[in-house]
């Protein structure tokens, strides 16, 4: 009788095992296979020819695609990397035209640009992949390369069919599936905590959850998900991998933010990793902090994970909870050892690492490792602070409470229960669901660029009242215990921020026009502005100098680095305004095009990096399709080239040559990857249209194209963008058929062959930008004040433009 009992208690102690084992485990999304493909040899033997070295090109070694019809995704495993300087490889996704290029000794995996040989490529989301190597031929002893291994990802619906088919999906499960898309809940503080949230691809099949831990780029998932170095090295990093509706019928945009991270911390038995990501991406996607206070029995919860891997998902409900709404809450809370924090919430496969966060506080209260249900974790925020310690990043631990954008509090004096609230319009429904009750709110506050107005019936009617700061007592306003519905809006319209790709210092600006004083004001220095948001329906004017003078550059969208307009460290008086509803702008990265005849693309040192287009001949062209202009008129087509050229020159057109927009010549710029922007102003139809270019005299770089409509330019730089359009012959508008201008070159005056007494004038030099105003003098305008260079003279008089250049020494 003893043996039969021991054998059985044995035999549950296996079983438990098996289902700790089960259940930390990522998440398999995919399968790999070998490959047995050497570059070495092919590499060290290519010789160029006379006429290939003749050309200065790396030429093509190698290509070899790799498919597997239907899969999600492609990653390839590259072992003894070692390129010559200036070769590289280049993987295209043939669906997505997506390129990843490597070159060196193989992937760069920090921000110390630390790279290593042997590594998985960044997910490409294709099921058709091509690589391809380039190379000058002087590999001399450096090894290659060789490929030994490829992942292909499962479908979706392979992956649920395999979720489905186990018993430990089932109990993650508890009673119905009550997981919503996150995107139901947009408007909500959960919403913008869930930013934080990122679907990870370990290595190449194994999918969990991770999240960024404080404001300095950390990020925390499983230690079963990446428990070493070299699986810190290898993960894809996919933020904003959600739905767009809540019947998940819409993507959104995802973003791989890295394809490697720096092992910081780890830990077995709390089964947590921190890892350092080579960027800092908290700027965009904001950041979670781990909660002091210990969570307890009944507290409510919510997890934002990607279950199955699907796309992001929220567990804010259950049906296992016994309490009026059924939410998520914790079961138990305990410091033995095993699961420290358990909880009714529903999880799957995938949601491990996700961030367990406390409904009331938003902080995290524990990191997700098991199901069972009650799911669990091993890792309490409590212990989670104490084994991270002295790693623990800026913001990694928070306060007992974490506010919205506007809190509103239950009592006078900021008392009782609190509801914290994004940018959004909440009904009485909506607030309900968050945990207010009608006709309950006392106080409130809120955040400096936010307002509130709230409303004393349903659906935003009867009376109101708006705030823009803190009310300790909603008594004063006559609005005590009658809120019933609400509106958050913020009161700034663009952001403009210190450094590139929004680091730095931030500043938030409402509509309105800045001078110099008015910024600094609000704590912006002069000419310190490196990146800028403008919120859909704005535009946003930098001026150089004060009292909005000098050069200018209008904005209707986010821009990562104002060095791509030559404007980076410049501004110092800003204009912030509504947008035309006829705006546009486009910016077209030169190798994205959909079809081509002769080009060839290669690594760019300009801003931003990537591909440029490059080795093009005369003939040669490039198209993209499915432009859509909004309306008619003009538009300035602006080049970002670089040239060793002195007769280089391109042409752009619709619909393969149906329509000719116009030529452009092209400067010698001094190198092939010395970049400048050179544009013109073209007309164009309204409608969708194929946009070509055509290289009309071989000798151009290209890295991006910009097409904005004119009314979207200051009107100094519309004008001045006219002289692109030939800069070897002087361009008219309405012209005065014999207007000249001399002497030119001149030192001091310029005189005219016409009387133009009361014509306004108008100078910008060779960067567009405005340098003076000038009044006519006896038929002359006095330049003697300029600095020597090209300039170009902007002529209005009786309704009609006329535009001249002319050379001052």
């Amino acid at each position: 009788m003893k043996n039969i009992i021991l054998k059985m208690l044995l035999l549950v102690i296996a079983l438990l095992c098996v289902k700790s084992v089960q259940a930390q485990q990522p998440l398999k999304i995919g399968d790999e296979f070998s490959v047995d493909l050497k570059m070495t040899k092919t590499y060290q033997k290519f010789k160029k020819t006379a006429q290939q070295s003749a050309d200065n090109k790396p030429q093509l070694v190698f290509k070899k695609e790799f498919y597997s019809k239907n899969s999600s995704y492609i990653k390839l495993y590259f072992e003894n990397f070692d390129l010559a300087p200036g070769d590289y490889v280049q993987i295209t996704g043939m669906t997505s035209k997506e390129r990843i290029i490597y070159g060196g000794k193989g992937k760069i995996v920090d921000s110390q640009m630390t790279m290593i040989s042997d590594f998985w490529s960044q997910v490409l989301f294709d099921d058709k992949v091509e690589v391809t190597l380039y190379s000058f031929g002087k590999a001399k002893n450096h090894n290659g390369f060789e490929i030994t291994k490829v992942a292909y990802g499962y479908s979706e619906e392979r992956i649920m069919k395999e979720l489905n088919a186990t018993s430990a999906q089932n109990k993650s499960i508890c009673a119905s599936d009550n997981k919503e898309q996150i995107i139901c809940y947009q408007g909500t503080e959960m919403f913008e905590k869930a930013k934080a949230v990122c679907r990870l691809l370990v290595g190449g099949t194994s999918l969990c959850t991770g999240w960024l831990l404080g404001s300095e780029g950390h990020l925390m998932t499983n230690n079963h998900c990446i428990g070493s170095a070299s699986s810190a090295q290898n993960t894809d990093f996919m933020f904003n991998y959600q739905n767009q509706n809540c019947s998940g019928s819409s993507p959104a945009s995802s973003d791989v933010v890295a394809s490697s991270s720096s092992l910081i911390k780890t830990n077995s038995g709390l089964d947590y990793t921190l890892v350092k990501l080579p960027v800092n991406p908290t700027n965009t996607y904001g950041y979670l902090s781990l909660s002091p206070v210990v969570a307890s029995p009944g507290d409510r919860i919510y997890i934002p994970q990607h279950p199955g891997g699907r796309r992001k998902e929220i567990s804010v409900r259950t049906d296992s909870d016994p309490t009026p709404g059924g939410f998520s809450r914790v079961y138990q809370s305990t410091l033995s050892g095993g699961r420290q924090l358990t909880y009714y919430a529903d999880t799957e496969g995938g949601s491990s690492g996700s961030p367990v966060i406390d409904y009331n506080s938003n902080l995290v209260v524990a990191i997700h490792n098991t199901g069972g249900c009650p799911n669990g974790s091993n890792g309490r925020s409590d212990s989670l602070i104490s084994a991270i310690g002295g790693d623990m990043p800026n913001n990694g631990v928070g306060g007992q409470t974490n506010q919205g954008k506007v809190t509103l509090y239950q009592h006078c004096n900021y008392g009782g229960y609190t509801v914290g609230l994004s940018e959004g319009n909440y009904t009485l429904s909506q607030l309900q669901s968050l945990g207010a009750r009608d006709n309950d709110i006392s106080s409130l506050k809120v955040q400096s660029g936010y307002e509130i107005t709230i409303y004393e019936n349903n659906n935003f009617n009867g009376r109101s009242y708006t705030f823009s700061g803190d009310d300790a007592c909603l008594v004063n306003e006559n609005f005590n215990d009658i809120v019933t519905s609400v509106q958050v809006r913020s009161v700034n319209k663009a952001t403009v921020y210190q450094d590139c790709n929004y680091g730095g210092y931030a500043v938030g600006l409402p509509a309105g026009n800045y001078t110099l004083n008015q910024l600094q004001a609000r704590g912006i220095r002069d000419n310190d502005i490196s990146s800028l948001r403008v919120e859909s329906g704005y535009e946003i004017v930098i001026y150089e100098n004060d009292n909005f003078s000098g050069r200018s550059y209008t904005f209707s969208s986010d821009d990562t680095c104002l060095v791509n307009e030559s404007f980076n460290d410049i501004v110092t008086s800003i204009r912030l305004r509504p947008r035309s509803t006829n705006s546009f702008s486009t910016l077209l990265q030169a190798e994205d095009y959909t079809a081509m005849s002769g080009i060839q693309t290669e690594p760019t040192t300009d801003t931003g990096g990537g591909l440029n287009v490059g080795w093009t001949d005369t003939g040669d062209w490039l198209s993209y399709s499915g432009i859509s202009f909004p309306s008619s008129g003009s538009y300035l087509l602006e080049y970002r080239v670089a040239s060793t050229s002195n007769t280089s020159s391109i042409s752009s057109d619709l619909n393969a040559g149906a329509t000719i927009l116009g030529s452009l010549s092209i400067p010698n710029t001094g190198g092939w990857q010395n970049w400048q922007t050179v544009s013109q102003i073209v007309n164009i139809p309204s409608g969708t249209h194929d946009f070509g270019i055509f290289i009309q005299s071989t000798g151009v770089n290209i890295n991006w194209i910009r097409i904005t409509k004119t009314e979207d330019i200051t009107v100094e730089q519309s004008m001045a963008e006219q002289i692109a359009i030939d800069p070897d012959q002087p361009v008219e508008i309405d012209k005065y058929s014999e207007l000249k201008v001399y002497p030119n070159p001149t030192e001091n005056v310029l005189y005219f062959n016409t009387n133009l007494s009361n014509a306004r004038l108008t100078i910008v030099d060779a960067q567009l930008g405005l340098i003076a105003r000038k009044k006519v003098g006896n038929n002359g305008v006095d330049v003697s004040d300029l600095p020597s260079g090209l300039y170009t003279i902007i002529i209005e008089k009786d309704g009609k433009k006329m535009i001249k250049r002319f050379v001052k020494e």
